[in-house]
């Protein structure tokens, strides 16, 4: 991975770029992502972990900022494929016999979250306005989350959720 961002990536973008062919680029930059992330399943890998990868492969080129620019247009898309994928995995039978528990499970990790926050923050020396934002901001259970139960599932850690 490291050779692959840091000379062949580069090289290729250097070479498409050079056609001024606007498309080329970027199916060259999509081709490159999906190749990842492809590679990455077949080692054993999540796709997100290979698309996680993919970013840092194009974030290496020197082109990064024209990649983003074009990706733009379609992270909307790729975002609404995740969330749709992502709930239709949720049980909604089991979310809503077991509500209060999803609730309080819910409240307590956001709690959690948020104190870890606040405490590395008072330890740091950030201003107490700031803590409080900070712990706000990031207290909610990310996208990723459901990726990462998702793959602990997979090895057992988990019950279906």
């Amino acid at each position: 991975m490291i050779v692959l961002a840091t000379k062949v990536i580069p090289r290729l973008f250097n070479f498409i770029v050079k056609t001024k062919i606007h498309e080329l680029f970027l199916l060259s930059v999509l081709a490159t992502c999906f190749s990842v992330a492809f590679f990455a399943e077949w080692l054993g890998l999540s796709l997100s972990i290979g698309a996680f990868l993919a970013g840092l492969i194009v974030s290496e080129s020197e082109y990064w900022h024209q990649a983003l620019g074009d990706m733009r247009s379609l992270q909307d898309v790729f975002t609404s494929f995740f969330f749709v994928s992502i709930g239709m995995l949720v049980d909604m039978s089991f979310v809503v016999t077991y509500l209060p528990l999803v609730l309080l499970i819910c409240g307590a990790v956001m709690v959690m979250k948020a104190a870890c926050t606040a405490f590395a923050g008072i330890v740091i020396g950030v201003p107490l306005r700031t803590v409080l934002l900070a712990s706000f901001a990031l207290c909610q259970v990310g996208e990723f989350s459901f990726v990462l139960a998702k793959a602990g599932q997979e090895v057992g850690l988990g019950s279906d959720f």
